[in-house]
């Protein structure tokens, strides 16, 4: 049976822009070729697995200048491997994968990628999340491949090696079960630090939470949370947690919970939380494994409005 002729000509396009790619890899010497093909692919894994990305990310995420990363969303856009997200209150300007992008990686992913849906339709880009979804991706990227002294001094005292591997994952929504911790806590993303030597067996030696607060949030769902981080660094299911944002005043506010007054969480029949009497999910050495990772100056590449800090009383 034949395909209606707009999907028979959406098909050839597609297999064209594929065709397309791979000849402008082929077309560059050795060394410059290599290294666009592996910039570009690297770059279209990156959109499989988090949806949408914009020029900053793939600064970041590559280690490249300015003009080079915009070089590179050129090329795969003129590609029509990907394409621009309309935005509506950010000044950001993401980007995503069309049909032609996702078919174009799928052969270079791992088997834990592909179980990830790639979003190609506009109408996936939550609106409402999407300021806050780029920001998860630059902080994750910074505490993985960037690390703050701090950071760096944790998974020095855990035994990584510069032979390590680092895996950055996001927690999409489809995810959230497999990587719900004590207390209903769901981390934004994952950095794993994965021993990479002959005889490691890719053991994770270090995994690190991220979580991006833009909003206050009330007192005791602050406590439940940071018991719940408490409780996963002490069954050792955390190495570290990373509280990320661009407003520090909201920051602080969960490494200040960390206390032995907190107590743990369970959730009541009537699907309340409540905490524990008695328990006590806290230890003083875990006050140093929450690490508050502010940058202000993101605030205007993401949010039209710059929120004053609060009022200091007395």
């Amino acid at each position: 049976m034949l395909l209606p002729s707009r999907a028979r000509h959406a098909i050839h396009h597609d297999e064209r822009n594929r065709a397309g790619i791979a000849a402008y890899w082929n077309r560059h010497g050795r060394t410059t070729g290599a290294d666009t093909r592996a910039r570009d692919i690297r770059t279209l894994a990156w959109m499989w697995a988090w949806g949408v990305v914009d020029r900053y990310i793939v600064q970041d995420l590559l280690g490249v200048s300015r003009a080079s990363a915009g070089r590179v969303l050129t090329r795969l856009r003129r590609h029509h491997l990907i394409q621009a997200v309309p935005t509506d209150g950010t000044p950001a300007v993401p980007w995503m994968l069309t049909n032609a992008g996702a078919e174009t990686i799928g052969p270079y992913l791992g088997e834990d990628d592909l179980t990830i849906s790639p979003v190609t339709r506009l109408d996936r880009a939550n609106q409402n999340t999407l300021a806050r979804n780029l920001l998860v991706q630059r902080f994750a990227i910074r505490v993985g491949l960037t690390p703050t002294p701090v950071i760096a001094s944790l998974t020095a005292d855990a035994g990584v090696t510069a032979s390590a591997k680092i895996k950055i994952r996001p927690i999409r929504q489809a995810q959230r079960s497999a990587f719900r911790l004590p207390a209903g806590v769901v981390p934004d993303a994952i950095v794993d630090v994965i021993d990479a030597g002959p005889n490691s067996g890719s053991d994770v030696i270090f995994r690190a939470a991220v979580k991006c607060q833009q909003t206050v949030e009330p007192a005791d769902k602050v406590a439940r949370i940071m018991a719940g981080y408490c409780a996963a660094l002490r069954d050792r299911a955390l190495s570290a947690v990373v509280y990320c944002g661009t407003r520090p005043h909201i920051l602080s506010r969960y490494q200040r919970a960390m206390s032995f007054d907190l107590r743990e969480w369970i959730r009541a029949p009537s699907r309340h939380w409540v905490a524990v009497p008695d328990s006590a999910p806290y230890a003083g050495w875990m006050y140093s494994r929450v690490v508050v990772l502010a940058d202000p100056a993101m605030e205007t590449q993401y949010y039209h409005t710059i929120l004053p800090p609060p009022a200091i009383s007395g």
